[in-house]
């Protein structure tokens, strides 16, 4: 199996009080549009 480069978690608190933990690499455009998907009212 190929190595997988060590990457440091990043937990992102939301304002609900939620909390997102990720361990894979992301792209900080991507990470951006999530939070806002999630921080969004839903209907």
């Amino acid at each position: 199996a190929p190595a997988r480069p060590s990457v440091s978690p990043v937990e992102v608190h939301l304002l609900s009080g939620r909390s997102l933990k990720l361990t894979a690499p992301m792209d900080a455009g991507w990470l951006q549009t999530l939070v806002q998907v999630l921080e969004s009212p839903c209907g």
